[in-house]
């Protein structure tokens, strides 16, 4: 038992030597450069308080992208091509889209910092190699060029992308283990939206069958809700001012019923999917014309978040 105390107060002796020795004048010095932005080698034109002092009506944090070295995973990628199917079904709504790298702890030896000097520790438990603060740099950089450039090669305008290169700042798991420092080698892409996306299908007279045409659409709707759980839809069936109000009524909700049986079918959750009919009680054009009549005969689906 004796044994047992003294062996603690070794530790405890050891852990107030190394804590006291932690955030030194020297650190606090450090902090400052530690914070400054790093150059990702891509101009911004978008200026980061865009993104922080306006509001918006969704920001959506999609999944983290993960890299082997400098190629982006197999699941990363089906990610991003989510995050693209995402912000091209947006429509006319504004938008953002920041891009912001991250890396495990770099070290050097001139670094004075203690906190680095535990990273150093864990890196060679774990038989690797600790990258330079310059060779952390040129990776992140590397990795927010690669999700850059094919966001911009599928139409995403690049006056709408802020990038930053955060370093180590962000960590989300621990430096402790091989996977751990693996998570944080990673990329975050965000969108901020300034509207809702919606699903707008239209039909044919009397008619709850989903057009061909409109596949792809419905599709990328339910990709949407597939890789963001936290997003719930209604959708609302609507028609023309043709015919009594209790057989439109029922029409209206068969074709929401129609699109929720097509979205499900596409590996959307059915509890995640609400549906109701207004008949032609909401309108969008109240002329007595074809073109109105066509415009009317409509599903809208609407996100609702869930958190």
């Amino acid at each position: 038992m004796n044994s047992k105390i003294v062996l603690f107060g070794a530790l405890l002796s050891m852990t107030f030597a190394w804590s006291g020795t932690l955030y030194t004048d020297t650190y606090m010095q450090k902090v400052k450069k530690l914070n400054t932005v790093v150059d990702t080698g891509i101009s911004n034109t978008l200026n980061p308080s865009s993104l922080m002092h306006k509001r918006f009506k969704h920001i959506m944090r999609f999944e983290p992208l993960f890299f082997n070295g400098t190629e982006m995973t197999e699941a990363s990628e089906k990610t991003l091509q989510s995050i693209i199917d995402v912000i091209n079904q947006r429509g006319s709504l504004p938008y953002y889209v920041s891009v912001i790298g991250h890396t495990s702890d770099y070290t050097e030896p001139s670094h004075e910092i203690k906190l680095n000097e535990w990273s150093t520790f864990w890196h060679r438990l774990g038989g690797e190699q600790s990258m330079s603060k310059e060779e952390s740099i040129m990776l992140a950089n590397h990795r927010i060029g690669t999700v850059y450039n094919t966001l911009i090669a599928n139409k995403v305008n690049p006056s709408l992308i802020y990038n930053e290169n955060r370093l180590g700042k962000d960590k989300i798991a621990t430096e402790a283990t091989k996977e751990g420092r693996a998570m944080n080698n990673r990329v975050d892409v965000s969108l901020y939206l300034k509207g809702n996306i919606n699903l707008n299908l239209n039909f044919k007279l009397d008619s709850d069958i989903i057009l061909s045409s409109y596949n792809q659409k419905v599709e990328k709707f339910a990709n949407f809700l597939n890789n963001n759980p936290s997003y719930n839809a209604v959708i609302i069936g609507h028609t023309d001012k043709q015919g009594s109000y209790s057989y439109n009524m029922d029409l209206s909700y068969k074709r929401a019923q129609a699109t929720k049986k097509m979205l499900v079918s596409m590996g959307v959750d059915a509890q995640r999917l609400s549906t109701t009919g207004k008949g032609y009680t909401k309108p969008l054009d109240n002329s007595s014309t074809k073109e109105a009549y066509r415009k009317n005969r409509r599903i809208e689906a609407q996100l609702l978040n869930n958190r």
